[in-house]
């Protein structure tokens, strides 16, 4: 397949941005935020003038009408053109995912949207092709009909005709970039990996090109030589293709070329898991460790901030991340899937704005609260600390010596809290390590206050998502699984902040995780702290890692600061040597060595 002339992968900087993500075939949805931001008049033709409008991309999938909405925005294109203004569509991985044919997210109503483009003889021509695949050979003809039609619904042919490089919306969807630039803007889908800066805005744009073609050739060649069919899913396409190569581990031939050729575009940088049609890096990962990675991939292409999708906001609210330098617009337009708020970021010269249908403009965007605090109710972290200290303490459960489980309403849900009654001076250690955990930004600590049971002095601290300690995943014999934030890094988070703290008490019990996305928190640290320069024994013999965005925190961290901010829990001699031993964080790869071993 030749590669097309690509869409614009930079634009100039226009006074009016407006940026919405992930439609998921929600079209009313959709046009009802066209008409609330004033994209569209009401008889839904372009009215913004010369406006810059951008879709971040997965307009498809879930959804029951993803036809309806690229109609409209492959029309408002030539519109906007016309207008002197523009729209952008930057491919997401549900676009991605269709071109190569994954089509595992497509809804009934989808393929029955292109039941009237499917002839009858298509269908005949398509079911004589599976009855003759050798699987089918020895089946009935009553039952090879149900399956043919269970498997591919009236319209799903045509569907991924329309889908191909040559169909109508294949073609117009390969021609979209992954990665945009207007001004000091980036607009991405999922992320910015490190392969952003590793290549940079044109090298990227055509290396993803240049992969899809690849995809496209390898998989036409493989079809021809019979080691996969036209009638299989991408994840059969990809598992008979290494099972082949299994068998061919020395074939020197065009069609062992072309399976290694598919395997690795699969896999690839630019589409696969660590692209940036997928990274969830930038959206969740702890700040303090994506920060390098961010600020590597700005540079590079000379930008101030990110626009993307591909996450779901909590809330179905906009949220800035990294000091507003990455802005999540995912607010899960798809109401019935995601019950979420069809929005739209609008970028001024001098300021952005959210807009909401239910409720327009917003100019307040608040930074997206920790996965160790709010993130999870969709709330700000104050409101969460309100509740800990006020709402009343039910469904108490008594889980080991001086520890309840609980719930407590925070804004009329439910969550899941513990109580640990305390002496006094346990209790302000938990707070210090809190609030420091806070200061420096590190999203390790769950929101924690001290609060009176029975009678009794302790701490409640929230529990958000679904959560295990690291004990009882030992317990039950349940691993640790893959997350979109390696846990490798977090656990050098946590050594960190075990040094810093003096935590001498580490535990597999005060080591959690939030088990839907396996980010690390930490809890238990009343008997931290103290006046001693030395880092705790357990981390005698762990070599710690350079972590640059916590180092940077650190280095521009103060005395008075943390008199400020942990002053009624700490005495200065105990703030003094929590600084002395940030020093003994190594500052780069030669003093990677033991914790234990003193400068």
């Amino acid at each position: 397949m030749a590669v097309a002339a690509a869409a614009p992968i930079a634009l100039e900087p226009n006074d009016r941005i407006i940026a919405f993500g992930d439609v998921h075939g929600a079209y009313q949805e959709l046009v009802s935020l066209l008409r609330t931001t004033g994209i569209v008049d009401g008889d839904l033709t372009w009215a913004a003038g010369d406006a810059l409008v951008v879709s971040v991309g997965d307009l498809l999938d879930r959804g029951p009408d993803s036809r309806q909405v690229l109609d409209l925005l492959m029309r408002l294109e030539r519109e906007a053109q016309s207008a002197g203004g523009n729209l952008a569509v930057i491919a997401g991985n549900h676009e991605v995912m269709n071109l190569m044919d994954d089509l595992r997210y497509v809804t009934g109503p989808e393929f029955a949207a292109f039941a009237a483009d499917e002839s009858p003889e298509l269908r005949a021509r398509m079911f004589e092709e599976f009855a003759a695949l050798p699987q089918n050979a020895a089946a009935a003809s009553e039952a090879l009909t149900v399956e043919f039609d269970q498997q591919f619904p009236p319209g799903w042919f045509a569907y991924q005709q329309a889908f191909s490089a040559e169909g109508i919306y294949g073609e117009w969807l390969l021609d979209r970039p992954q990665l945009l630039v207007v001004g000091e803007t980036a607009f991405v889908h999922g992320g910015l990996p490190p392969i952003v800066a590793e290549l940079g805005l044109d090298a990227l744009n055509q290396r993803y090109r240049e992969q899809l073609a690849g995809y496209y050739a390898a998989v036409g060649q493989l079809e021809q030589a019979g080691v996969i069919s036209r009638f299989d899913d991408a994840n059969e396409r990809t598992e008979k293709v290494r099972a082949w190569l299994t068998t061919h581990p020395d074939d020197a031939t065009p069609v062992h070329a072309a399976a290694e050729s598919m395997i690795a575009a699969d896999e690839s940088a630019t589409l696969g898991q660590d692209s940036p049609l997928w990274y969830r890096g930038t959206a969740i990962c702890h700040e303090t460790l994506e920060e390098p990675t961010i600020t590597a991939a700005l540079d590079r292409l000379g930008v101030e901030r990110v626009v993307m999708g591909h996450t779901p906001t909590p809330g179905g609210r906009i949220y800035e991340r990294f000091d507003g330098r990455a802005l999540r617009i995912d607010t899960g337009m798809n109401r019935a899937v995601y019950r979420g708020h069809p929005a739209a970021l609008v970028i001024l010269p001098d300021t952005y704005d959210a807009v909401y249908v239910e409720t327009g403009i917003d100019a307040t965007i608040e930074p997206l609260p920790s996965y160790a605090g709010a993130e999870r109710l969709g709330v700000a972290e104050p409101i969460v600390l309100e509740a800990l200290e006020h709402a009343s303490i039910e469904d108490r459960q008594p889980t080991e010596p001086d520890a309840l489980s609980v719930t407590v309403n925070v804004q009329g849900t439910r969550v899941p809290a513990i109580y640990r009654w305390q002496d006094e001076r346990a209790i302000q250690r938990e707070l210090a390590a809190y609030r420091l955990d806070r200061l420096l930004g590190l999203g390790l600590v769950p929101p924690t206050v001290a609060r009176e049971l029975d009678g009794r002095s302790g701490i409640l601290q929230l529990r958000p998502g679904e959560i295990a300690s690291l004990a009882e995943l030992q317990a039950a014999g349940n691993p640790v699984r893959a997350s979109w934030c390696p846990v490798a890094p977090q656990y050098q988070l946590l050594y960190a902040f075990d040094l810093l703290i003096r935590n001498e008490r580490r535990t597999p019990d005060s080591i959690l995780y939030d088990t839907d996305s396996w980010m690390v928190m930490s809890t238990q640290h009343g008997t931290s702290f103290g006046t001693s320069s030395r880092p705790p024994a357990h981390l005698a013999s762990t070599a710690l890692e350079p972590l640059p965005g916590l180092l940077e925190r650190l280095d521009a961290l103060t005395m008075e600061q943390l008199e400020a901010t942990l002053g009624e829990m700490l005495s200065k001699r105990e703030l003094k040597a929590l600084l002395e031993r940030g020093r003994l964080l190594p500052r780069d790869a030669a003093q990677a060595v033991a914790a234990g071993a003193r400068p």
